[in-house]
């Protein structure tokens, strides 16, 4: 079977590195909570700094920020994605914090 390539968007605030956007591709099947890390960690961040992914809201739902804190948290927005294959990542200092409610 062929390799499945999906987008991942990250939008950073305040980030070490000085960017606020960055996209990169990644094969489906290598999208884990890990290798996020070691994105964000590229960028000046650590593994203790919030990350969030967009939850799309399908038909009547608002789109929503879901916190990514395990491998499960990733899997899970993988299956919702399916359809789209991207996924946008929102990343912040732990202290500036992102306060969505959801844990």
């Amino acid at each position: 079977m062929a390799d499945v390539f999906w987008t991942l968007n990250f939008y950073m605030k305040d980030a070490p590195s000085g960017e606020k956007f960055i996209e990169e591709r990644m094969d489906k099947d290598l999208i884990c909570y890990f290798d996020i890390i070691g994105l964000i960690e590229k960028q000046g961040y650590t593994s203790m700094d919030y990350i969030y992914c967009k939850r799309n809201g399908h038909g009547c739902r608002r789109s929503e920020l879901v916190e990514i804190i395990s491998d499960l948290d990733v899997s899970r927005m993988v299956c919702e994605h399916e359809v789209d294959q991207k996924l946008s990542f929102y990343v912040a200092k732990q202290t500036d914090g992102l306060n969505t409610g959801i844990r």
